[in-house]
């Protein structure tokens, strides 16, 4: 009679554990541990492969694998919205921060002491110390280019709105504005 069992273990032996993927493992630690946004990518990398894997060779360890791609995918979604947040228009400005606005880059025309009612063609200007809020009107000029400033650091983030008309043309600065530049336009009038 032979030794050796070609069908298995005998009645009554314990049942021979099944091998856990060591990729869903993987892809498990680095979705819990996240590392940014590197770990979830990782993560889901690894939950796909390690998927791919145990459907192949029937080991263990696909609840590993889909617990990491769902942590990855997490993680990966709050990267990207916190990428977006901190990358939208008017994050950075000094609107908020309480620190005066930058203004090397400023050319200011006008008496800084009294605000004027009419605002020249070409130039940035303070408000409320250079220009008063209100609405301004201008015949034109070609090329004719506005922009009302949230701050006055010269980024684009720093506008508001802007315009470049060809015609006559009506803006209305408002008290939050912290600044107006106009190039090649006619003066501003003040008109309300």
């Amino acid at each position: 009679m032979s030794t050796s069992q070609p069908y298995g273990p005998p009645p009554g032996a314990p049942p021979s554990q099944q091998k856990t993927n060591g990729l869903a493992v993987a892809s498990l630690i680095l979705g819990i541990l996240w590392v940014w946004w590197v770990g979830s990518v990782l993560a889901v990398i690894f939950g796909h492969v390690a998927l791919s894997q145990i459907k192949k060779t029937g080991a263990a360890g696909r609840g590993l694998a889909v617990a990491g791609l769902v942590l990855g995918y997490i993680g990966i979604g709050i990267a990207l919205l916190v990428s977006v947040v901190m990358l939208a228009p008017g994050n950075g400005d000094n609107t908020d921060s309480g620190a005066p606005a930058p203004q090397e880059s400023m050319s200011t025309v006008g008496p800084a002491s009294k605000p004027s009612q009419s605002i020249p063609g070409d130039g940035t200007f303070r408000v409320p110390q250079d220009v008063q809020p209100g609405t301004y009107r201008t015949p034109g000029g070609e090329p004719c280019y506005w922009a009302r400033l949230r701050n006055l650091s010269g980024d684009l983030d720093s506008i508001l709105a802007n315009g470049n008309p060809t015609g006559p043309t009506t803006v209305t600065i408002r008290s939050t504005d912290k600044g107006f530049e106009t190039t090649g336009c006619d003066d501003w009038q003040k008109v309300g």
